[in-house]
């Protein structure tokens, strides 16, 4: 199985990196989003998983042309999208939001194509400071390689994941 993660060069894209010994792509190696989009969807056709750690509305942006391409071109591709459970808190027009939102469409939307998106409460920000405790990123990682594992060669997978830390 062949991983790609979008956004892998720090934080817990460069964790997933890591751990599944798997491809990235980043702004730090030639594909910035939205510039480089066309050519990012390409270099995603050849991947069984791929996991979409780009923390902005460009996360947005590229699912939808990638999952698009995905499904147009017949593939099996399992789509993982970290999101944040911020969604709660935000109009329609944020990107959280409209990234949740999104999932709940493609529910419905008959296709080859898996998605689940994972929505930790609190991983980090710039002052690395938060309401809540931060999650560790060893527990994201592991809750992703249980989606990777049980979800890519089953018929169904979970759409949506929601990780709350300690209280």
């Amino acid at each position: 199985m062949k991983i790609l993660i979008i956004g892998g060069s720090s934080g817990l894209g460069a964790e997933l990196v890591r751990h599944f010994n798997a491809d990235q792509i980043s702004a730090s190696t030639g594909y910035p989003i939205p510039e480089a989009i066309n050519e990012a969807i390409e270099h995603s056709l050849n991947y069984n998983v791929v996991i979409n750690c780009l923390p902005d509305s460009n996360q947005n942006k590229l699912l939808t042309a990638m999952y698009n391409t995905h499904h147009d071109q017949c593939l099996t591709t399992y789509f993982i999208t970290i999101g944040s459970m911020s969604w709660r808190f935000n109009q329609p027009g944020h990107s959280k939001r409209d990234l949740f939102d999104w999932n709940e469409k493609i529910l419905i939307r008959p296709t080859t194509l898996k998605h689940t998106l994972v929505n930790p409460a609190y991983l980090w920000n710039s002052k690395d400071e938060g309401p809540v405790e931060k999650i560790n990123k060893e527990e994201i990682v592991e809750t992703i390689d249980f989606l990777v594992k049980q979800g890519y060669n089953s018929k169904s997978v979970i759409s949506l994941l929601e990780i709350k830390g300690p209280i």
